[in-house]
């Protein structure tokens, strides 16, 4: 038996179809409401994994990439600054370029959603039938630009 927690979603909140308040709250973009579905939904796919299927939600695998995807963007930014002050990459006019650029700021709430939202698809990855509809172009994608990052940025 799972622990219960306030984050456990209710077996009528994994109910399949498009009408589902959790994936309608991660799609609004209201920030109150993703931070509320996004937990529940790492502990629905982990704890609920017969009922948590994909497949069962309009562009499910979508709502769940749009995080991990814009902070892909924010490393990818990121991790050109850092090749700039750390001389990894040749750049004319380097000098006057970093003297423009402040140091990166992380939004540390992007970034939670993002974990929280590949937290959701590795548990739901436990499932054949979810994995092969994560497994597509869009999700490859994302792997492959994360890990075309610079070796010395991933590893820092």
């Amino acid at each position: 038996m799972p622990i219960q927690s306030v984050y456990n979603p209710s077996q009528g909140e994994l109910h399949a179809g498009p009408r589902n308040r959790l994936f309608l709250a991660l799609r609004s973009g209201i920030e109150s409401e993703v931070d509320w579905a996004l937990p529940r939904l790492v502990l629905g796919s982990f704890d609920h994994g017969e009922l948590f299927r994909l497949d069962g939600w309009h562009d499910s695998v979508n709502a769940l990439l749009y995080y991990p995807l814009k902070w892909t963007e924010e490393l990818e930014k990121e991790s050109a600054l850092y090749c700039l002050r750390h001389g990894l990459e040749d750049v004319d006019g380097k000098e006057e370029l970093l003297g423009l650029v402040s140091d990166w700021n992380r939004d540390l709430e992007l970034e939670n959603r993002a974990i929280n939202s590949l937290l959701t698809l590795r548990n739901a990855s436990f499932s054949s039938a979810n994995a092969k509809a994560i497994c597509k172009a869009s999700f490859l994608d994302l792997v492959a630009r994360v890990f075309s990052l610079p070796v010395q940025f991933l590893l820092e």
